[in-house]
């Protein structure tokens, strides 16, 4: 009687990939192409790798948050992504894939051992994959924004990795996760929006006061004019 077949996962898939093309030069199309059918997913959690740490990473997090994007949206409408051009043609040099891809299958396996078939109406074919393909092309665009304040990368890449592992495994509790990590990083970008205008708020503030005590309008800029009167008088 023969086995049941095993289905692979994610990790093992990938430590296969990085096996493969770890001796040459490898541009991000043909590891989209090589990683078969779960390529997306599987693509997107290595996209992410970069920036999982706090630290930003502005010099590639535009192109690779593009990249994502485009993912997420091409989920939404059930259709195989394909990636932008100049994502595609990036090309990593020999020997990084290999030691990238051997990095990313140890923490992923120890994730996958959280993960078990579950609520799968939550990432099944229909409206909610949808919402999620949003979900995941809305990361992709705050982890596109060229930021330099810590976590800005970090904790869009956690959503996504939460999302795809939901779609990975069929485990709908990663993908709620996902949504949870969603908003945390919407809360996270608002309250820099917030601290940001609160900040030019109070620059201009200091700004009209210091105008007003030498007696001066204050122009566009920020700047005061000296009145006629305060100018006139001598020292």
């Amino acid at each position: 009687m023969p086995l049941p077949h095993r289905r692979r996962l994610p990790s093992e898939r990938i430590a296969e990939v990085g096996a493969d093309l770890r001796e040459r030069p490898v541009v991000v199309g043909e590891l989209y192409e090589r990683l078969g059918a779960n390529g997306p997913f599987l693509l997107a959690i290595i996209m992410t790798v970069p920036f999982l740490s706090p630290v930003p990473v502005p010099g590639i997090s535009t192109p690779f948050g593009i990249g994502l994007m485009s993912i997420g949206l091409y989920t939404a409408w059930h259709r195989r992504p394909r990636l932008p051009g100049f994502v595609a043609r990036r090309e990593l040099p020999a020997g990084v894939l290999g030691r990238l891809l051997t990095w990313v299958a140890k923490p992923l396996a120890w994730l996958e051992r959280l993960t078990r078939p579950r609520y799968r109406a939550l990432v099944a074919p229909g409206p909610v994959r949808v919402v999620s393909g949003l979900v995941m092309a809305a990361l992709g665009i705050l982890l596109a924004l060229p930021m330099v304040v810590p976590f800005t990368n970090s904790l869009p890449s956690y959503g996504i990795v939460l999302l795809c592992m939901g779609w990975l495994c069929r485990d709908g509790l990663m993908a709620m996760l996902g949504w949870v990590m969603f908003v945390v990083t919407l809360l996270f970008f608002a309250a820099i929006g917030i601290a940001a205008w609160l900040g030019v708020s109070w620059g201009w503030s200091a700004a009209t006061g210091a105008a007003v005590e030498t007696g001066g309008p204050v122009t566009a800029t920020g700047a005061f004019i000296p009145s006629a009167s305060a100018a006139s008088i001598a020292p």
